[in-house]
C-alpha cells in the first residue's frame, strides 16, 4: 500500500515519547503551523521518497514509520535526514520513539489532512502528539507525548470494510484490525487461543493429531476455514475469494441478459496451458455461460499454435500441434493448407500469437455455425511491408487486402457475411503475411468468450509485449472482463513473487487502458504435484491477493478446490484431479472443478 488514509485512517500502537529534544512548546508551535495545512502518513520510508514528490503544495507535513519509530518530516526542513538532496528536502522535524504495532491497509490517494498536529485546548488535546480523524472531522483517536495510543471507537470501519474493533479473548479485551474480506491484519499478542469478534465469528487454536491449527467459525457455528499454522497466529489465515462485488460489468450485463436487454459481454481468458485448452476450463465455463444468458457470437479465434512446423499442411489431413484456436472448437473450425510458420507467445496478437506465410495460395480456412448470425470476421494482422491476402465465403469470388501498415503494428479488417453458417477461406496472394486470428462479430445479445490463452506462457511474456500494439489488439476486441490465470510456467523459472505481482500490474494497467473500464478477476491455480517447485503457488496466491486489494480486482484462488495437499489431487489418488504428468488438472476431473468454481465466481446470479 502507498500510504495510510487519513481521511478514514485507522492506527494504534503501544507506546509513543517525543525525543531528539523536541520541547513541548516547539511541538505546539509546528501543531499550530500545521492546523489548517494537509499532511500525509505512509507506513514506510519507501514509500515516503516514492511518493511526496507528488503531492499539492499544500502539504507541508508527512508522518511516516520509519525502523519502528514515527518520524514527523517538513517540507522545508532540510538538515536532518533528509529525503531528497535537491528541491523539498522533506527533512527530519522531530522523532516519536517506540511506536509499536502500528499497522493499516488503505490508500494514499485523496487524503485530506486529517492526521494532523493539533494544538493544546481541551483535556484531549492538550497532550497530543497526532491525532486520527474521520471524513467528517470527527476525532476517533490519539497519540500522546507521554505515551501510548488511544482508540476511542469501540469499532470503526471503513467503506471498503477495513475495520479496527474490539474482541474478548480468554476473558480480557482488546483491540484487533480485519481488513475488507475478514482477513485479520493485525494482532498485538498472538498467539492465542480463542479469539471472539464482535460480529460474533470466532477463531480458535486447537491440536490435530500433535499439530497446531487454527479454525474459524461464524456467529452460527458453521466452520469458515481450517488453516494449518506453524505457530496458531491469526496473520496466517488465507483468502481464497476476494472483490467478486467489483466484476460490475459482469453483474450489468449478464443480469441485464436475465432481465431481456439487448446486450452483449464480452469475456477474455488470458493465461497458459490451463486455459488455452479448450477442454479444461475455458471451453466449458463459455458454454456454461452462453447457455444461461445466450450466444453473443463466437469471438477469438487464434491462428498460433506451439508444436514444432510439421507441415506443408493439408485440408483434412496434416494439421499443427496445438492450435489456439476457439474456445467452441467444433462450432468454429480451423484448418491451415500449406507452410505457415508460428511465432508463439512472442507476438504483440491478442493471444501473444502469429502465423506467418510468404507462400501464395497458402490458406487458412475458417467457419462460423449457423447461429447466431454473424455480421462478419474481424481479422487482425500484424502489419508488412508488403503482405497481400484474399478472402472469400462460401466459395465466391475473391476480395484481395492488404495486411499491412506500420511495419510490426496491429492492424484489422472485417470480412462481412450475411445471416447462416459460412466457410472462409484466406489465401496468401503476395508478401510476407503475419496473422494473428479472427474475432467472429454478431449483433445477437448474449455472451461472446475470447480465448486468449498460450501454452507454455509466463506472466513475464505477456508483460513484455509492446503496450500500444498489445493494448490495440485487446481494444479491437472490446472486452468487458478479463480473466487473468498464471502461475506454472512462472514458477518454472522461478520468478519471485513481488516480480510476478509487478507483471500482473502491468497487464492489468494496459487492459485497462485500452478498454472501457473493464473487470479485472486475478486467478491462481491450485499447486502442482512438481516437488521442487522453487516458488510455492501460495506465494503467487499471496501477491494476487495483494495486488486485487490495491488496484481494486476481483481475486479468486483455486487450490482449496482441490485440496490442502497435493498428493491427496495427484494422478492415482482417490481423486485423481491432475494428469500423469503432475502438472496439468485432467481436463475430465481436475478441469470440470474449475469449470464449476470459476463459472460460480464470473456468473452474478
Amino acid at each position: 500500500m502507498s500510504g495510510l488514509d487519513v481521511k478514514n485512517a485507522i492506527g494504534w500502537a503501544g507506546g509513543a515519547q517525543v525525543i531528539g529534544g523536541a520541547s513541548a512548546g516547539e511541538l505546539a508551535a509546528t501543531a499550530a503551523e500545521l492546523w489548517n495545512r494537509d499532511a500525509r502518513a505512509y507506513i514506510n520510508r519507501n514509500d515516503a521518497i516514492a511518493y511526496l514528490p507528488t503531492v499539492p503544495s499544500t502539504v507541508h507535513r508527512a508522518l511516516v514509520i520509519e525502523n519502528g519509530e514515527l518520524v514527523v518530516r517538513g517540507r522545508d526542513f532540510s538538515a536532518n535526514d533528509p529525503l531528497f538532496e535537491t528541491g523539498f528536502r522533506w527533512g527530519v522535524a522531530y522523532r516519536a520513539a517506540s511506536i509499536e504495532g502500528l499497522n493499516a491497509k488503505a490508500a494514499q490517494e485523496d487524503v485530506d489532512a486529517l492526521n494532523d498536529l493539533i494544538t493544546s485546548g481541551d483535556d484531549f488535546q492538550a497532550n497530543a502528539l497526532a491525532v486520527f480523524a474521520d471524513g467528517g472531522r470527527r476525532v476517533f483517536g490519539k497519540v500522546s507525548q507521554s505515551g501510548g495510543w488511544d482508540i476511542l471507537l469501540s469499532r470503526l470501519a471503513r467503506e471498503d470494510g477495513l475495520s479496527v474493533e474490539t474482541y474478548t479473548r480468554n476473558g480480557s479485551g482488546g483491540l484487533i484490525s480485519v481488513d475488507g474480506s475478514g482477513q485479520i491484519t493485525y494482532d498485538p499478542s498472538a498467539p492465542m487461543e480463542r479469539l471472539e469478534m464482535r460480529s460474533g465469528a470466532v477463531i480458535e487454536s486447537y491440536d490435530r493429531n500433535g499439530d497446531p491449527m487454527l479454525l474459524v467459525t461464524d456467529a452460527n457455528g458453521r466452520v469458515l476455514n481450517d488453516a494449518e499454522a506453524v505457530a496458531p497466529t491469526v496473520d496466517a489465515l488465507p483468502v481464497y475469494a476476494f472483490g467478486e462485488e467489483t466484476l460490475r460489468q459482469l453483474r450489468y450485463r449478464l443480469t441485464g441478459r436475465k432481465r431481456g436487454a439487448n446486450i452483449q459481454c464480452n469475456i477474455a481468458a488470458i493465461g497458459d496451458s490451463y486455459t488455452q485448452s479448450a477442454t479444461r476450463w475455458s471451453g466449458p465455463v463459455a458454454e456454461m455461460l452462453i447457455a444461461e444468458y445466450g450466444d453473443g457470437g463466437g469471438g477469438w479465434t487464434g491462428y498460433g499454435y506451439f508444436g514444432a512446423y510439421s507441415g506443408p499442411y493439408v485440408a483434412n489431413g496434416a494439421q499443427p500441434l496445438g492450435r489456439n484456436g476457439n474456445a467452441r472448437p467444433n462450432l468454429y473450425p480451423l484448418t491451415f493448407v500449406g507452410a505457415w510458420q508460428r511465432s508463439y507467445n512472442n507476438s504483440v496478437s491478442p493471444d501473444l500469437s502469429h502465423v506467418t506465410s510468404a507462400t501464395p495460395g497458402d490458406q487458412i480456412r475458417v467457419g462460423v455455425p449457423a447461429a447466431p448470425d454473424h455480421t462478419g470476421l474481424r481479422l487482425i494482422w500484424v502489419a508488412s511491408a508488403d503482405g497481400i491476402v484474399r478472402h472469400r465465403v462460401d466459395g465466391g469470388s475473391w476480395t484481395e487486402l492488404p495486411v499491412q501498415g506500420s511495419v510490426g503494428s496491429i492492424q484489422s479488417a472485417v470480412i462481412p457475411l450475411t445471416a447462416g453458417a459460412h466457410s472462409v477461406e484466406i489465401e496468401v496472394v503476395s508478401g510476407t503475411v503475419n496473422l494473428c486470428g479472427h474475432d467472429a462479430l454478431s449483433s445477437a445479445p448474449g455472451v461472446r468468450f475470447h480465448k486468449l490463452g498460450g501454452s507454455g506462457s509466463r506472466i513475464d511474456q505477456w508483460a513484455s509485449r509492446n503496450a500500444a500494439q498489445q493494448q490495440a489488439g485487446w481494444a479491437l476486441l472490446a472486452i468487458d472482463a478479463a480473466v487473468l490465470m498464471d502461475g506454472t510456467n512462472s514458477q518454472t523459472v522461478a520468478t519471485p513473487p513481488g516480480v510476478w505481482r509487478g507483471h500482473m500490474e502491468t497487464i492489468i494497467t494496459r487492459l485497462r487502458a485500452a478498454l472501457n473500464q473493464p473487470d479485472i478477476a486475478i486467478v491462481i491455480p491450485p499447486e502442482n504435484q512438481r516437488t521442487d517447485n522453487p516458488v510455492a503457488m501460495r506465494d503467487y496466491a499471496a501477491a494476487g491477493l495483494d495486488l486485487a486489494l490495491d488496484l481494486g480486482a476481483a481475486f479468486r484462488d483455486l487450490q482449496p478446490d482441490f485440496g490442502r495437499v497435493p498428493a491427496d489431487y495427484a494422478a492415482g489418488s482417490s481423486l485423481p484431479l491432475f494428469n500423469a504428468d503432475g502438472l496439468h488438472p485432467e481436463p475430465a476431473t481436475g478441469g470440470v472443478v474449475m469449470t464449476g468454481a470459476l463459472f460460480q465466481f464470473l456468473n452474478p446470479l
